[in-house]
């Protein structure tokens, strides 16, 4: 059971909302609606897609997890619709631009380069967090909708256990092997978010790299790895992507 909704714009892309009994559900799934719209219209300034991209977003607070399944189309969200549907959409925009940032990478991402793809996704919930909360949409609760943003980012800080990155440059030492094995983030994933964050507000072009990544492979070093990157991107991201390079080298 639930109600699908298409998005404006976007004619193959659907948000399926599997609780339909939601008492807010009107005001609440035009907003989702809304900021999805404002989500896909922000990448696709900076990201090689169009109106037709097929997508479907699923939300159900059964889900252990978000997820994404490229070869379904589909990205699943998870949280709990509060009263105050308001206070929910923070936790939509976080997770759907992270799960969106996986749809991006298109192909299956090397194991030894999958924590480098979940840092971009995890820094992308930050950057359009931050960019919601600094505009304003027509189409959206917008002053309510910023409270409830600072809300969630001071109930979750840009932090996190610090980490020297200039380990992951070498394949051989443990955080490399950590991150190999188990490319989740775990306790850093704040951390990687605040350091790269800044690099990719001062221009967000190089939300580009999410379609290269599955050009790596496991037989390159991070510096190989950079140095694809750069034979594959243009030269006007380039002293951003020296900066991203600069965190580990």
């Amino acid at each position: 059971m639930g109600t699908y909704y298409q998005i404006n714009d976007y004619h193959n892309c659907y948000f399926l909302e599997c609780n339909d009994e939601f008492e807010s559900l009107p005001f609440y799934a035009g907003s989702v609606l809304a900021l999805t719209k404002t989500i896909l219209n922000k990448f696709s300034q900076h990201v090689s897609f169009n109106s037709d991209i097929f997508l479907n977003i699923i939300h159900n607070n059964s889900f252990h997890c978000p997820e994404c399944f490229k070869p379904l189309k589909t990205v699943f969200v998870c949280y709990e619709l509060p009263e105050n549907y308001i206070s929910c959409l923070p936790f939509y925009i976080y997770q759907f631009s992270h799960e969106f940032c996986h749809y991006l990478t298109n192909k299956k991402v090397t194991q030894n380069f999958k924590w480098l793809e979940e840092a971009i996704c995890h820094t992308s919930s930050f950057y359009m967090l931050g960019y919601i909360h600094s505009n304003v949409f027509d189409d959206l609760p917008i002053d309510a909708l910023k409270q409830e943003i600072l809300n969630f980012l001071i109930a979750q800080p840009l932090s996190g256990q610090a980490i020297d990155l200039t380990l992951l440059a070498n394949p051989n030492t443990e955080l490399s092997k950590n991150l190999f094995s188990t490319p989740t983030l775990v306790y850093s994933d704040n951390f990687f978010a605040s350091q790269m964050l800044p690099i990719f507000a001062e221009n967000p072009e190089l939300f580009k790299i999410l379609t290269k990544l599955s050009g790596l492979d496991d037989s390159m070093t991070l510096n190989q790895g950079f140095n694809y990157l750069f034979d594959s991107l243009p030269q006007s991201i380039h002293p951003e992507l020296n900066k991203l390079k600069g965190l580990f080298f």
